[in-house]
């Protein structure tokens, strides 16, 4: 009898939040913001070594300077 009645047309309701949904919605929120630090880590680190790198090279150009 339940099948005959009149119902509304459509999809039928659904609750909006899905808790796997936000949770797997945050992770990812998460794993982005770690990901944005680890290249601007990586970004500082090389710019580091160029540093010293060059300050290597300049130390050493001094001393051959000092040399002559």
């Amino acid at each position: 009898m339940d099948a005959l009645e009149d119902k509304d047309v459509g999809r039928p309701q659904t609750s909006q939040e899905d808790p796997e949904k936000e949770a797997l919605k945050k992770q990812l929120a998460e794993a982005q913001k770690e990901l944005c630090v680890a290249r601007e880590s990586m970004h500082v680190r090389r710019v580091l070594d160029m540093y010293e790198a060059k300050r290597a090279r300049d130390a050493e150009a001094c001393a051959k300077k000092k040399q002559k």
